[in-house]
């Protein structure tokens, strides 16, 4: 499931809102959450590590 917040809104609170719908109609699993943006970045932490390395030599 993907859920987009409103630009201004607390992320904490939201996410606390979701849990708690989450929870509510189906409690025999746990409420797990990631980011779209950390799922899109892991590939290029290497890359960057290595950019960083680089530029210190």
């Amino acid at each position: 499931m993907t859920i987009r917040f409103k630009p201004g809104i607390s992320q904490t609170k939201a996410l606390e809102k979701v849990a708690a719908v989450i929870q509510a109609n189906n409690p025999g699993f746990p409420f797990e959450f990631r980011f779209v943006d950390d799922d899109f970045n892991k590939p290029f932490i290497t890359e960057t590590l290595i950019g960083k390395l680089a530029a210190a030599l």
